[in-house]
């Protein structure tokens, strides 16, 4: 997972994007879908592509539903 790759705790990512902590939680653990706005900011916390962040999240989705199965 990036954020803890980086050392930060929700608290700090969710302060960072301008979210409670208990939002990011939802999003970070799939309860809730990110808003664009949401993945533009954490791609920029990560310095990484927006697409590569949003199918970092779709493949691990899917992988959790596919037990099994390679995520490619």
């Amino acid at each position: 997972m990036l954020r803890l790759l980086h050392d930060l705790t929700q608290a700090e990512v969710a302060g960072m994007i301008g979210m409670g902590r208990s939002s990011y939680s939802a999003v970070e653990t799939g309860k809730q879908i990110m808003s664009f706005y949401t993945a533009c900011r954490i791609s920029e916390i990560y310095d990484i592509d927006v697409s590569s962040l949003i199918s970092e999240d779709l493949c691990q989705r899917s992988e959790e539903r596919r037990v099994g199965k390679e995520c490619r």
